[in-house]
């Protein structure tokens, strides 16, 4: 089984991301229990856009996101989206108000995030790479392929 740095290694090569001209780069994670090890871009779009509400252990997935104008906001729509951060966010918005979609609880910081996700067993998240490296006991990296 891979550490936790070697799946960094491998996502960061594998997704395909231009990071180049962010500050920083972000990584997708999970709640431990969640069986989950991959997802391509498609799905995540499909997660986030409510295609998918459930993760296959049946648990209902669990959106932790930062506020809008955060770094990983802008980052989750310009490089898994192609879009615009207000334009995510409205669509978000829509969906979490047509009862589509649960409502995503709001982080504060990369902890905050990992804290909120270890007690959501389907709660899914944005941290940086730098946290990334350093997971708490009950949250995993979620390995993002682009293709």
């Amino acid at each position: 089984m891979l550490d936790t740095k070697q799946i960094l290694i491998i996502s960061m090569i594998v997704c395909g991301l231009n990071f180049s001209g962010l500050a920083q780069s972000y990584i997708l994670v999970k709640n431990h229990d969640n069986p989950v090890e991959k997802l391509r871009k498609d799905e995540v779009m499909k997660i986030i856009l409510v295609d998918i509400k459930e993760w296959p252990s049946d648990d209902l997935v669990q959106l932790v996101l930062y506020k809008k104008g955060a770094p990983q906001m802008k980052w989750l729509a310009k490089e898994v989206f192609g879009v615009s951060e207000s334009v995510l966010l409205s669509k978000i918005a829509h969906e979490v108000f047509s009862g589509e979609l649960r409502k995503p609880i709001i982080s504060e910081s990369d902890d905050d995030t990992l804290n909120k996700i270890k007690i959501h067993r389907g709660g899914v998240g944005i941290v940086s790479i730098q946290t990334a490296k350093q997971l708490p006991q009950g949250v995993s990296i979620i390995e993002f392929i682009s293709f």
